[in-house]
């Protein structure tokens, strides 16, 4: 299984168009990587070039919870915070957030693919995930909804059907920009 949120779904989605025989099973959240609408329209707000607040409007449900009083954090995390958005820029500047060749070779994928989407996500629509949604086939969207947690529990989307992991076989996670591949089980 491979899982990829944000710019890690992006990354995620670029794996598996080239080949899908080692996983069993895609996850993506609120994924970044294709265009959708015409080329003047934007399909992704920008996040380099938004006011903190304007920002923490638009990607949380509830603004307080993205607040980060960067004063109090260690030297070690601020600089990961840093380099993390040097590569996202780096990576997602031109064009804006997206690989002009991916979304026609999404067709490509051929594994049970579930999308979860924000919402009230506002950096990425859910119009956007649709677009996802429609672009690879047999792909579900299931909007993930910010509540508390019995209810989310209560209403929780099934997740295609899981083979068990061989113990042979490492765990490939895209995770928030990063390729995590966890030691063999």
């Amino acid at each position: 299984m491979l899982v990829g949120a944000c710019f890690g779904g992006w990354i995620a989605a670029e794996m598996m168009v080239r080949s899908t025989t080692r996983f069993s099973n895609l996850v993506l959240v609120d994924p970044l990587g294709i265009k959708i609408s015409g080329r003047e329209e934007r399909d992704i707000a920008d996040m380099h070039g938004l006011p903190r607040a304007e920002y923490l409007r638009l990607a949380w449900a509830d603004p307080a919870k993205g607040e980060v009083d960067f004063t109090n954090l260690p030297e070690s995390e601020l600089a990961a915070i840093v380099r993390g958005r040097e590569a996202f820029a780096l990576y997602g500047w031109k064009p804006y957030m997206h690989n002009p060749r991916l979304k026609r070779w999404l067709h490509r994928i051929d594994i049970p693919t579930l999308l979860l989407w924000g919402a009230e996500d506002r950096i990425v629509t859910p119009a956007y995930g649709e677009g996802w949604r429609q672009a690879i086939p047999g792909a579900r969207l299931e909007p993930h909804l910010h509540e508390n947690r019995a209810r989310r529990r209560a209403k929780r989307p099934s997740l295609p059907e899981m083979p068990p992991v061989k113990r042979d076989q490492p765990l490939p996670v895209a995770l928030g920009g990063r390729l995590v591949v966890t030691p063999t089980l």
